[in-house]
């Protein structure tokens, strides 16, 4: 069985400095070492082989990309590669770097928190971004649902906020991170709503997936969602054993867990040309 991974975190060794992963190591994850430390790129292809992950997506800040960490995709290239993440308070030097790291590197994918940023999707701080990655011709992927640890603005992942920016946006490739939670149903509706919405479901361990999901992915949402497992947050070994034991049909699985992936992070990418800046929402 063929398995794409979109979400891994390498990068991990800050985690013992901060007090609300801390927390969530301790008391809300069944977290191994590798929570709090930096994973060499040996380590993980390893771990990948172990549990027979074709290949991962690797989160990088385009400001300060560590050399270690870009030789994951230089020791092993094909296996394993990056999304830009980019710290939107820096503005357009954010969005340049991220456009440096894209020309030099296999980048796949741009992610972001609303939680982090503090302001919901549909907040002009955002605009900049929606245009650079339809320009790049990457899906941004968006952290939705109420966050645990840390505890952040809630209200701001509510997928509600994704309808009006993919309506003002139609050339951007959405693709909901970490769920939905509480708001499963809501976010369904959306994935039926918008042709360039998808969910990744990481951070989830696959035998709590709500049941109307599962029937979801069932019927006619077997394109649209994908499995993820935001390792080391949920345990690689720990999401892919859950995940090939869901009651998936075969088809629908091999969907959720390797060709949406290849066909949301992988197709073909071509350059677009915006003609104009998009007005308010």
């Amino acid at each position: 069985m063929r398995i794409i991974d979109p979400i891994v975190n390498a990068a991990n060794a800050w985690t013992a400095k901060v007090e609300f992963t801390r927390r969530a190591q301790t008391e809300l994850f069944d977290a191994d070492a590798d929570y709090s430390r930096d994973i060499p790129a040996e380590d993980m292809v390893e771990l990948l082989d172990r549990v027979g992950v074709e290949r991962a997506i690797v989160g990088v800040d385009p400001e300060a990309p560590q050399d270690w960490l870009l030789d994951y995709a230089r020791k092993y290239p094909g296996r394993f590669f990056f999304a830009a993440e980019p710290r939107l308070k820096h503005g357009l030097d954010a969005l340049w770097a991220m456009e440096d790291l894209c020309a030099a590197h296999p980048v796949v994918a741009v992610r972001a928190a609303p939680m982090f940023v503090k302001k919901p999707a549909t907040d002009p701080v955002w605009y900049p971004l929606y245009v650079k990655c339809i320009e790049l011709d990457l899906p941004l992927c968006l952290t939705t649902g109420i966050p645990g640890p840390p505890l952040l603005p809630a209200d701001v992942q509510n997928p509600m906020h994704l309808d009006p920016v993919l309506l003002e946006f139609p050339a951007l490739e959405l693709v909901m991170l970490h769920g939905a939670d509480p708001w499963w149903g809501v976010a369904m509706r959306l994935l039926l709503r918008h042709r360039n919405l998808h969910m990744v479901t990481s951070a989830w361990a696959p035998k709590y997936l709500p049941r109307e999901l599962i029937d979801f992915m069932n019927t006619r949402g077997a394109d649209k969602v994908l499995f993820g497992s935001d390792h080391p947050v949920l345990r690689l070994e720990r999401a892919v054993a859950e995940a090939t034991e869901l009651d998936l049909r075969p088809d629908v699985r091999e969907k959720f867990l390797f060709d949406n992936a290849e066909r949301v992070f992988f197709g073909e990418r071509r350059a677009r040309h915006v003609t104009h800046a998009p007005l308010g929402l």
